[in-house]
C-alpha cells in the first residue's frame, strides 16, 4: 500500500513535484507486488488523466486487466468508455457497453443492472425490451434501492419509452420520495416550480425542496432560496426568505450559495444591487476555500459585470494567482489562457493562444475552453 500512496502523491504534487511517470512506475510495482485490482484501476485512472501520458487506449487496456482481476466498477467505466468512443470505437459502441455491463451485473453490481435496465427498456445497444427494462430497475428497487423506482419515473418524463408521460412520471417520483429519494424530491420539487408534467404550484414545490433538504440534498437550499428570490414559487414566494435560505446554505458550507448571493445582488433579482457586498461575498467565500467563488471572482474581473463592473483584467490576474492553489491543474491552465484571451487583440495573439492551449491542455481539457 505505500506504493500506492507513493503513486499517488506523485500524481497529486502532494509534499513534492508532480511527477506523472514515477507514478505510473510505482502503480506498476504495486501491481507486481499482488495489488492488482486497485493497481490497474489506478493506472487506468492516470492514462484517463489531463497529463503528458493521456492515453485512452492504454486506459481501456488497464480497466480491462482490472475487470479480469474482480473488480467490478471497471467493467462500469469501461461501459462508459464505449458508450462515449474513448478509446475504444468511434462512434460509440453501446453493444459493446451492454456487454460489460450484462457482466457486471451478474457479479452483483447494482450500478450495472440500473444503467443495463435504462438501456433494454430505450433499446440502447440492444432491441428495446420496455417491459425487461422496467422488471430489471423495478427488482432493483424492490432490493432496496429506490434508484430503480427515480430511473422509471426518468424514462417516463424524458419520453424514452414512448410519448412523455407525466402522470406516470409523478408517480414514479412521488412512490421514490415516501422511501427517502431525495433525488426524487429534487425532480418533484422541479416539476411543480416550472408546470412540468403537472400544474404549477409554487407550494408544493417549496414542500418538496424542504424534503430534500430534510433529506440531507445540501444544494437543495441554493434552489430554493434562488426561486424565492427569482419568484418562481407562484404565490408563495418570497425574497426575504430566498436571501435568506442562501446565507443559511453558505454558513453551513454549501459551495454554490456564495455564487448564487453574489449572483443576487449583481443582478438585483429580489434584492437591491450591490456590487460591494455581490464582490465581498465571493472574496470571503474563496478565503475560505470555495473553489467556484475564486473561479468567479476571476471570471467577473476578467469579463465585466455590466452596469456595475467594468473588466479589469489586473485584478483578475490578482485574484488568480491569490487562489491558484484552489483549483486543480486543468482549472489553473484554463484561466490563465482565458486570461490572454481576453486581452487578444490581434490574429496572431489569438494564433499564439491557441497554440498555448495545445501546448498545454490534453484532449480532455481542450474542447470546453475552445
Amino acid at each position: 500500500t505505500s506504493l500506492l500512496t507513493l503513486a499517488r502523491m506523485a500524481l497529486a504534487g502532494d509534499g513534492m513535484a508532480v511527477d506523472v511517470p514515477r507514478a505510473k512506475t510505482l502503480f506498476e510495482q504495486a501491481i507486481a507486488a499482488g495489488y492488482e485490482k486497485v493497481g490497474w484501476v489506478a493506472l487506468g485512472d492516470l492514462y484517463r488523466g489531463d497529463n503528458d501520458l493521456h492515453d485512452l487506449a492504454k486506459a481501456a487496456e488497464a480497466y480491462q486487466n482490472a475487470a479480469d482481476a474482480g473488480d467490478t466498477t471497471s467493467l462500469l467505466t469501461l461501459a462508459r468508455m464505449a458508450l462515449a468512443g474513448d478509446g475504444m470505437a468511434v462512434p460509440p459502441d453501446p453493444p459493446r457497453a451492454i456487454e460489460y455491463l450484462s457482466i457486471a451485473a451478474d457479479l452483483g453490481s447494482t450500478d450495472a443492472r440500473l444503467r443495463l435496465g435504462e438501456m433494454i427498456a430505450r433499446g440502447e445497444g440492444i432491441a428495446q425490451d420496455t417491459s425487461l427494462g422496467f422488471a430489471i430497475l423495478s427488482e432493483v428497487a424492490a432490493a432496496g434501492d429506490v434508484r430503480g423506482i427515480v430511473a422509471i419515473g426518468d424514462l417516463y418524463a424524458n419520453g424514452s419509452v414512448g410519448p412523455v408521460d407525466g402522470s406516470a412520471a409523478i408517480d414514479a417520483y412521488q412512490a421514490a420520495a415516501s422511501r427517502g429519494s431525495a433525488d426524487a424530491m429534487m425532480k418533484l420539487g422541479y416539476a411543480y416550480r416550472d408546470g412540468k408534467m403537472v400544474g404549477a404550484d409554487g407550494a408544493l414545490a417549496v414542500r418538496y425542496f424542504n424534503m430534500a433538504i430534510d433529506a440531507g440534498q445540501a444544494v437543495a437550499r441554493v434552489v430554493l432560496g434562488r426561486g424565492h428570490l427569482e419568484r418562481r414559487f407562484a404565490g408563495v414566494s418570497s425574497p426575504v426568505e430566498g436571501i435568506e435560505t442562501l446565507v443559511d446554505a453558505e454558513r453551513l458550507g454549501v459551495p454554490e450559495a456564495a455564487v448564487a448571493i453574489s449572483n443576487a445582488y449583481l443582478n438585483g433579482t429580489g434584492v437591491g444591487r450591490d456590487a460591494r457586498r455581490a464582490m465581498l461575498t465571493l472574496e470571503v467565500a474563496a478565503q475560505d476555500g470555495n473553489v467556484q467563488a475564486a473561479r468567479r471572482l476571476i471570471e467577473i474581473y476578467r469579463d465585466g459585470h455590466p452596469p456595475l463592473i467594468s473588466p479589469n483584467r489586473s485584478k483578475a490576474e490578482s485574484y488568480l494567482q491569490q487562489f491558484a492553489n484552489l483549483l486543480d491543474s486543468r482549472a489553473l491552465v484554463t484561466q490563465e489562457i482565458l486570461l490572454k484571451a481576453a486581452g487578444g487583440s490581434s490574429p496572431s495573439v489569438y494564433d499564439a493562444i491557441y497554440r498555448d492551449l495545445f501546448g498545454r491542455v490534453h484532449q480532455p481539457g481542450r474542447r470546453s475552453i475552445v
